[in-house]
């Protein structure tokens, strides 16, 4: 008799299932690569959340989050993180230990500041900043102007000074304000 196999679990979609609490039963699935878990009423994020190290694709949109854990930026495979639609006040510095990000959406939280680190991200692609409360934004993107491709940033109260620098910051980026 052959035993059995299965195939490693490598995507969960959650979506619109109400899940206010991370189901730890996903730590079961140490080859997981996509998770989904938009639109479940989610409030926190554990800060065992390194325990998915092999996640490429996270989407937590449409959620209730007010805070990430540092843990966040332990995920070293990462590349595409949806956040949209939650209630971020602040970003954790460990975000920018997120190397191989690509595609980061922020729109439609509370971020007053981003912090420097982000610029860590260094080949993030695609950056959402949509109908925050963003005012300014940290000088070290820069850093970020061979990679960014795209940067959106319509619905914050950036004054005409701050618009221009980005500019300038970023010449080969398309900001959409």
């Amino acid at each position: 008799e052959a035993a059995a196999s299965t195939a490693p679990v490598r995507f969960v979609c959650l979506y619109a299932q109400s899940q206010t609490v991370f189901p730890t039963t996903l730590y079961s699935f140490p080859a997981l690569e996509r998770l989904s878990l938009r639109h479940t009423g989610l409030v926190v994020l554990p800060n065992d959340i390194d325990k998915l190290p092999k996640l490429l694709w996270l989407d937590l949109g449409e959620n209730q989050l007010t805070e990430l854990p540092t843990t966040i930026g332990e995920l070293p495979a990462l590349t595409t993180l949806y956040l949209s639609d939650n209630r971020l006040a602040t970003l954790p510095v460990a975000i920018g230990n997120l190397q191989a990000l690509r595609y980061l959406n922020l729109d439609r939280n509370a971020l007053a500041a981003l912090p420097p680190q982000i610029a860590g991200c260094r080949n993030l692609v695609w950056l959402r900043l949509g109908e925050n409360k963003l005012a300014t934004l940290p000088q070290e993107l820069q850093g970020l102007s061979n990679t960014l491709q795209r940067l959106y940033l319509r619905g914050n109260p950036l004054p005409t000074n701050e618009i221009q620098k980005i500019r300038q910051w970023l010449p080969k980026t398309q900001v959409i304000f």
